[in-house]
């Protein structure tokens, strides 16, 4: 009787033993010190005219800029590129507004809050839609889902016409 139980206690501290042992690399990596997420610092958007290359807006936070040209009228078959640039992959939802009633707008610099506000701009009025886009890449040198960073180059006039064509026919 003596020898079983010795048996169990023998099993059971060796399988406890074994189960802290397993915990111990799972601890000591869950909680890296080095770790943190990395926050997205840099979003750029234009906002431009296909048919005569005219810019109609730009925005830019790590800049603290938001500047709106000119406004555009959206009707007689009007196309409008919209390219935004994000530091780090993720999601991004473009909605479209109206604008809001007045010329105070057209040509000012719009004053940018540092912040997570959710109030809606000044210069924004009914919402309309969500802008659906196509992605493109011809603009990066060495694309992968996996590198750390990547090195880009501006594309032409021509190049963007070309990307564009399919989609506008």
């Amino acid at each position: 009787m003596k020898a079983r139980k010795r048996f169990s206690r023998v099993v059971a501290s060796t399988l406890t033993l074994a189960l802290l042992l397993g915990m111990l690399p799972m601890a000591a990596f869950a909680a890296d010190p080095d770790y943190a997420p990395t926050v997205a610092e840099l979003k750029n958007m234009t906002m431009e005219n296909v048919l005569n290359a005219e810019e109609i807006s730009l925005y830019s936070n790590g800049e603290m800029t938001n500047y709106f040209y000119r406004g555009i009228n959206l009707s007689n078959n009007a196309l409008v590129k919209v390219g935004y640039t994000l530091e780090q992959s993720q999601p991004a939802s473009l909605a479209l507004y109206k604008m809001a009633e007045g010329d105070e707008w057209t040509g000012d610099e719009v004053e940018l809050v540092p912040g997570d506000t959710t109030d809606p701009e000044p210069f924004l009025a009914d919402f309309v839609g969500y802008l659906y886009g196509t992605r493109v890449l011809d603009n990066i040198d060495n694309p992968d889902e996996e590198a750390e960073e990547v090195t880009g180059h501006q594309l032409s006039r021509e190049d963007w016409m070309y990307i564009m064509e399919p989609l506008i026919k």
